[in-house]
């Protein structure tokens, strides 16, 4: 029985390392839904230079926190979701 819970911690610390988060500063567009940035050793958001896509894992260039490329990105790649940000279903 210890084991298992043993095995839930392991894989709760492995999901929590695959995690992404929004950047510290508050954002306004829906896309940032979608992507986010990795924490470091410490637990500090590493929210420079470019995000990560949340449903593919590639990094996307977003300087100044500009959304076009993330938007580009969606639309390329997971039209589903570009189409839900589009019409405003995103919630």
């Amino acid at each position: 029985m210890l084991h298992d819970c043993t095995t839930m911690t392991e894989e709760q610390q492995q999901r929590d390392s695959n995690a992404l988060y929004p950047p510290k500063k508050r954002l306004k567009s829906a896309v940032w839904d979608y992507f986010g940035y990795p924490k470091d050793a410490e637990g500090v958001i590493q929210d420079y230079g470019s995000p990560f896509c949340k449903t593919c894992r590639k990094q996307i260039a977003a300087r100044g926190s500009n959304t076009s490329n993330l938007l580009q990105h969606l639309r390329d790649h997971h039209p589903a979701l570009h189409a839900e940000i589009k019409v405003g279903l995103h919630i």
